[in-house]
């Protein structure tokens, strides 16, 4: 099976260099290109909505690597930081010691010198002594260098890493307030999108009413016709009603309640 695909393979692949040539690593990649992009448009926006907010998520793990290293280095600063200063201090009590022995020497006194332990040394004792001090002094103060070159240089990457981690915080903040904008903006597009599937077409709602209008019309006149058609041709047997005039003003003081003068004459 796997030397029959390879087979397959091999073939498209010489069947395609000899048609296009040169031009078949260009095709290959916009082939790629085309049906990435077609992928990426069959995916949805919440989809995608989902997978940003995750990759964003994400960023708490860098964030607290970050941190956990820091604080590994915080602690490896504060320890050199103090072996620095040991050391400092050591190197400082030499120098005493030695510009003792030194001026001892430059006094050109042929006495012994005491030592607070009340021992005496002799000149050549305290020049044997000055001379190892000396050497042991420029060790001390080579080694000395090192480290506060070394921990400048440890202090200098703790403040990058410090930097770094406080600008992942703030990108993440950024791109979770800009994800949660784009989210409601496309909840508001979604809402616009049902509002127009929902909204009835105006032109179909004007035949409707003007179906019911001519209708309306028909439905009137076929009414008129059908009373033309039952009162024509028939001889009119019921009394007009005519009103009664005679007593008119009768009836008008009646329901004022006055009395007419002609009445009363």
């Amino acid at each position: 099976m796997l030397k029959k695909a390879l087979f397959v393979v091999v073939g498209f692949s010489i069947i395609g260099g000899l048609m296009f040539g040169s031009k078949l690593p260009h095709l290959v990649g916009d082939l790629y290109s085309n049906a990435r992009n077609m992928g990426d448009q069959l995916v949805s926006v919440d989809a995608k909505i989902g997978h940003a907010r995750k990759d964003i998520k994400a960023l708490d793990k860098d964030v607290r690597k970050l941190m956990h290293d820091i604080a590994k280095e915080e602690v490896k600063c504060e320890d050199l930081r103090e072996e620095v200063s040991k050391k400092s201090q050591a190197l400082s009590k030499l120098h005493i010691h030695m510009e003792v022995l030194n001026d001892h020497l430059n006094t050109g006194s042929s006495q012994h010198f005491v030592a607070t332990n009340g021992k005496n040394y002799t000149g050549v004792q305290v020049k044997q002594d000055l001379a190892t001090s000396l050497k042991q002094y420029k060790t001390n103060q080579t080694m000395l260098d090192a480290m506060e070159k070394q921990l400048d240089s440890r202090v200098a990457i703790l403040e990058t890493a410090q930097e770094k981690l406080e600008e992942t915080k703030r990108a993440k903040a950024e791109l979770f307030g800009e994800l949660e904008a784009l989210e409601a903006e496309h909840r508001m597009n979604e809402v616009a999108k049902m509002t127009s599937e929902f909204k009835l077409d105006d032109s179909r709602l004007s035949k409707a009413k003007e179906a019911i209008k001519k209708l309306r019309s028909e439905i009137r006149v076929e009414g008129s016709l059908v009373n033309q058609i039952s009162t024509s041709g028939q001889i009119p047997t019921v009394p007009t009603e005519t009103d009664n005039l005679d007593d008119i003003t009768v009836q008008y003081e009646a329901f004022f309640g006055k009395t007419s003068a002609v009445a009363s004459k």
